[in-house]
């Protein structure tokens, strides 16, 4: 399969927004992005607190479906952001913490070690 099937649907026509992939549209996120991302979730979620009559009550239970959206889109910003860094960075360093710990230290002994008979 070559480049020529990027953006082609059930019709066989190219898709006019997917264009193919060159330098420029490949940009892989990174840390700076994922912090932005979560300071921009946080922002969403403090929003209707810090304005609450931009986000007038508009449900039956006098909830703001606009505070509700901005609430859990802030959730998921945070989620991606924190996310990234947590993946990329932290479980790597933890996975080098893991790596210094000696193998020469031996098996575990468990203390007062006894047989178990079948019944």
């Amino acid at each position: 399969m070559g480049s020529d099937w990027h953006g082609v649907g059930l019709s066989g026509w190219r898709l006019r927004n997917c264009a193919p992939q060159i330098g420029t549209n490949t940009i892989e996120m990174n840390a700076a992005n994922a912090l932005i991302f979560a300071v921009l979730g946080s922002v969403m979620e403090m929003l209707p607190m810090a304005f609450p009559s931009w986000f007038p009550p508009s449900g039956s239970d006098q909830a703001s479906a606009r505070a509700l959206w901005l609430s859990f889109m802030g959730a998921v910003q945070i989620t991606v952001g924190f996310g990234f860094v947590v993946r990329f960075y932290v479980v790597p360093f933890g996975f080098r913490l893991l790596s210094l710990v000696p193998t020469e230290s031996g098996s575990l002994a468990l203390p007062n070690a006894r047989s178990v008979s079948g019944r």
